[in-house]
Parts: C-alpha cells; structure tokens; sequence
C-alpha cells in the first residue's frame, strides 16, 4: 500500500492600504485572461490572493504580510514555516512582508521580503521574493514588467520560481499572454518561457507554455519544457489540470501531472482534493 501524505497549512493575509479618492472611476491597465493558481499574485502568475484582490482594482499604497504555518506527515517536513508545495513535496510559497503599489494609469510596483527558510538567502534562493514595476503600454495592448517576477509557465504548479528579467503581458479578446526572458543567476544563463491562454467558455480556459534554456526548472539539467493546462468552474466547485515535459538529452526526461478539485463556497476554509505524479530520468528530481 502506497504511503499517504497528509498536510495541514494555516494562512494568515494581512492588509494596509491608503486609497486614492478617485479609485473607483480610475482606468485600470488591461489584465490577461487567465485561470486561477497559486496565492501569490506577481506578473507572470495566474491569479491573485484573497489578501491583495482588491489592491489590485484601485490606486493606493498596500503593505501586507502573508504567512504560513503547517504540519506535515512527510519526513522533514514535521512543522513548517513557509507554504507547502504538494507538487515537489517540499516548500514553495514564502511567508513574506511586501509593498505594493497602484497608480491611477494601470502602473504597479510590489517590494516582497522573505521571512523564513524560503528567499533568505541561506538555501540557495535570494532575496528580494519579488520586485518589479509593470507599465502599461501607451498603445492600451498590454504591458511590460521589468525585475524580479514570477515566471509565466503553464498553471505554475510545477515551475514557481522568480528571476530577473523582463515580461510582456497582453490580451486579444478571449486569448491571452505571457512572455518572459529572464537571467539566471545560479547558472549564468538565460531562460525563456511563454504561455498563450484562451477562455473557450466562461468558465473553461485552456493554456499552452513553452519554456527554453539551462536550468530553466530550478537549475535543472533540462533546457526545453512543453506545458498544457486546462481550468474549468461551475458555482462553488473549480478544477484544475496541469501536465509537463521537460527534457536534456533524450536519456533525461522529466514528466509532470496534476489534477485538483476546489471547492470555494468557503470564505476562511478551502478544502482541495489532488492528485500529483511525476517522474524524472534524469535524477534530479527523483520520482514522486
């Protein structure tokens, strides 16, 4: 009988905000039409928090923290500190404090610091979390961000890392995307990835991501990466689908898959239930 891992996480999102009068009736830029992921919300990402939704729709100043605490059954993970990655059976969303700021022209900037054993400098991943400035483009067809952003790659379940660089965002009626060229820093080279969504219905989006470049998947020795996802809703219930291939040399190969069932009728309480699988030739990340 396969072992079944069992992970209990608390969240606590915290908000301070100073508002523009004129915010409800301020134009905001153009935002991608793109399906719901992780709780983060950088450019590059697929959705927003619960704790910064309404940053984004008006102007104004907003710091906040986002905080994580958990207990797991999977060996080392006892007690955490930071949100737990089911995909990678590990930590991947940082406890962190950070600023975040709106103009009335669609413009933003975000300032996030790490607080734990994610982002601190001490485990190979450096600080700042995220710190960018988007600006919209003079022609209203989507806009540019410049700085440290979470990567644009398929619903980011498996690929949720930030990097230096530069990102376009755009949308065109029912179909969107996300193209980021980025450096990385660990392995002195640079990466690419792309993502084109499009909303079939309402409520169904699907997404295919491309992704280039040495150690493009946390310094891995993979340089190529094909990405498909699908998202789908009805009233409180949401599903979610994910697969990824990556690959070196034909002898290193990297598969990932997963499905999740959310149901969001809840407004403190989001039970889930998934599915994760993924395996790797190479042997950089085992198989799970």
């Amino acid at each position: 009988m396969k072992p079944i891992a069992i992970s209990i996480l608390a969240v606590l999102s915290l908000c301070v905000s100073t508002h523009h009068v004129a915010a409800q009736n301020t134009p905001t830029a153009p935002q991608p039409v793109q399906p719901p992921a992780q709780e983060s919300n950088p450019p590059g990402a697929v959705t927003q928090a619960p704790a910064e939704a309404e940053e984004t729709e008006q102007p104004g100043l907003f710091a906040g923290a986002d905080l994580y605490y958990g207990g797991s059954n999977l060996a080392g993970f006892r007690r955490f500190h930071d949100g737990f990655w089911a995909a990678g059976s590990g930590l991947a969303y940082p406890s962190n404090v950070y600023l975040r700021y709106n103009n009335q022209s669609g413009a933003g900037a975000k300032l996030a610091v790490g607080l734990s054993q994610l982002y601190n400098g001490s485990t190979g991943f450096d600080q700042p979390v995220e710190a960018w400035w988007k600006q919209p483009l003079k022609s209203g067809k989507g806009s540019v961000t410049l700085g440290k952003f979470y990567v644009p790659f398929a619903l980011q379940e498996w690929e949720f890392e930030t990097k230096w660089g530069a990102l376009y965002e755009g949308e065109w009626n029912a179909t969107s995307i996300g193209a980021a060229l980025v450096y990385n820093r660990n392995l002195d080279e640079t990466n690419g990835y792309l993502r084109l969504g499009r909303n079939i219905k309402e409520n169904i989006n699907v997404g295919v991501s491309l992704g280039l470049g040495d150690g493009l998947t946390y310094d891995s020795v993979h340089d190529k990466a094909l990405g498909f996802d699908l998202t789908a809703s009805s009233g409180d219930w949401e599903a979610l689908a994910e697969y990824m291939a990556a690959r070196g040399t034909s002898a290193q190969r990297f598969r990932f898959g997963w499905a999740r069932l959310n149901y969001n009728g809840w407004q403190r309480f989001k039970p889930f239930v998934a599915r994760y699988d993924y395996k790797d030739t190479a042997g950089a990340f085992g198989r799970f």
